[in-house]
């Protein structure tokens, strides 16, 4: 399965070539291609912005919906590396609310980038950051306690993949308008 940046990537090449071959195909004069090509890169484009629009603005409410809730102290219980190509850190913590005592596990995630040693490295040094013992603030749920996060908050990746939608989709609208614009108007002549 691919990644948010590589499918934020892949949109964004295709928007690009798609304005591209639209300016090859004007200053050729080829009418009937240009109009296609703007047309099926402004529609792929609206649809992906879509896509990423709805489910990462779903992600982004969500997340800063966490931001509110409270907090307690709690303890990392253990550490280790998981995962075989996309390294994350592994911790698990306990915390108490009410008097009972609760477990939980992190949702921390390295950055993707680099090659599989850099994404070792980078998870190696998240987790020698949470020894066992080490006190650390727990953010619950306040609906239901078991639920729980290490950090509050959004993820960058959650904004950039919701501003990258918005992007796509109203590039892809602004292709639309010109696949609909008839050719005479662009010709000086």
């Amino acid at each position: 399965m691919f990644s948010i940046p590589e499918l934020i990537i892949t949109a964004f090449v295709i928007l690009f070539f798609g304005i591209l071959i639209r300016f090859v195909f004007l200053v050729k004069n080829n009418v009937l291609y240009l109009n296609i090509i703007t047309l099926l890169t402004g529609l792929f484009c609206v649809v992906a912005g879509m896509m990423l629009l709805f489910t990462y603005s779903a992600k982004l409410r969500a997340g800063l919906e966490k931001q509110k809730w409270p907090s307690v102290q709690g303890e990392i219980l253990r550490t280790e590396i998981a995962g075989k190509r996309a390294f994350r850190p592994k911790i698990e913590y306990q915390y108490r609310i009410y008097g009972l005592e609760y477990k939980g596990t992190s949702d921390y995630r390295v950055a993707g980038f680099g090659g599989r040693i850099n994404r070792l490295d980078a998870a190696e040094k998240l987790t020698k950051s949470f020894p066992p013992g080490k006190k650390i603030r727990v953010y619950y749920n306040p609906v239901d306690v078991e639920e729980s996060l290490l950090r509050s908050g959004v993820s960058y990746t959650i904004y950039l993949a919701a501003t990258s939608g918005a992007i796509l989709y109203f590039g892809g609208l602004i292709l639309l308008i010109f696949s609909l614009i008839p050719k005479k108007e662009f010709n000086n002549d």
